[in-house]
């Protein structure tokens, strides 16, 4: 009798723990599948929790490639009713950060909001993405502004003629080599430069009219020197809506979404770290950063010069 009863347990409590395993192997699938799966809409009879998707703008931009991807995740997916930008960045090139901008209008088209965080750094193409934002919150003594362009020119001709190497160019215009590294350049190039500099910059003063009516293109104008404002400064002139940290602006967010609650984030997939360590992969970059790439000689910038990055 008392075997018996002994079995009848254990076989119970077997079939018990079995059905319990069960249950924890579904509920890791459906968790794994909401939170990491690129097209997750739920499953069928499972109301997805509303999220907000997290983008990480760290350090210089010169390719916006990554972040568009993370961009067309979250406007593909129907459980990111928001969009946080995180932004700790002094600009980069001009091109991708106006590819960028673009894919975050288009976020915004779908009727989700977009709020901006600045963290240390949300300085000229920085500035220009958080702009873009419903809603700008900056970290009190953030570095926020650096509003305008620049041209960056190498030049090593000095270099050249020490090491005693000649350079020649036939070339089918007068201006076919402007910002050449190999030599001067001639006063009616840098005119050239500079017609197309004030061009990228209307454009830089456009997008902020745009985005921060209350401001005015006068008003705009007027800031729009180059100048570098902490948090409280840019938001006494009207540059961020408020002064705050990110998880003010993550709430923000979340509000804005009709998310009641904490709202649950996505984040973008990371990549591994190398080896050799993060920080000394992100001092290589910033440090790449300075020179141009892909053997261009001259690139337009949205970026804040002579900037220190660090990390949080």
């Amino acid at each position: 009798m008392i075997k018996k009863t002994i079995y009848r347990f254990l076989r119970f409590t077997g079939v018990v723990l079995i059905i319990f395993l069960l249950f924890l192997f579904a509920l890791q699938s459906l968790i794994f599948i909401q939170n990491f799966w690129p097209e997750s809409y739920g499953l069928p009879g499972v109301v997805s929790r509303a999220r907000v998707g997290v983008l990480e703008i760290k350090g210089p931009l010169f390719s916006a490639d990554r972040y568009l991807e993370d961009l067309q995740r979250y406007e593909k997916r129907k459980d990111v009713k928001a969009v946080l930008l995180d932004i700790d960045s002094p600009g980069g090139a001009v091109a991708p950060i106006q590819e960028l901008n673009e894919a975050l209008e288009r976020i915004k088209e779908q009727g989700k909001p977009v709020v901006a965080a600045i963290r240390s750094v949300g300085a000229s193409g920085g500035y220009y993405l958080a702009s873009s934002a419903d809603t700008v919150v900056a970290t009190p003594g953030s570095m926020v502004g650096s509003i305008g362009v620049q041209i960056q020119v190498m030049r090593i001709e000095e270099l050249i003629d020490k090491v005693g190497i000649e350079y020649e160019v036939i070339k089918s215009g007068d201006y076919k080599d402007i910002g050449s590294p190999f030599r001067e350049m001639s006063a009616d190039e840098r005119e050239v430069l500079r017609h197309m500099i004030m061009d990228v910059y209307d454009q830089f003063i456009e997008h902020i009219v745009q985005n921060r009516e209350q401001l005015g293109r006068a008003r705009v104008e007027e800031i729009a020197d180059g100048s570098i404002f902490t948090g409280r400064q840019a938001y006494e002139k009207g540059l961020v809506d408020m002064v705050g940290t990110k998880n003010k602006a993550l709430h923000l967010a979340g509000e804005a979404a009709g998310i009641e609650e904490r709202p649950a984030v996505v984040e973008p997939r990371r990549q591994p770290a190398p080896l050799w360590g993060e920080q000394a992969a992100q001092l290589l970059d910033s440090v790449a950063g300075i020179f141009p790439r892909d053997d261009r000689s001259v690139r337009l910038l949205y970026m804040m010069s002579n900037w220190s990055h660090q990390n949080d």
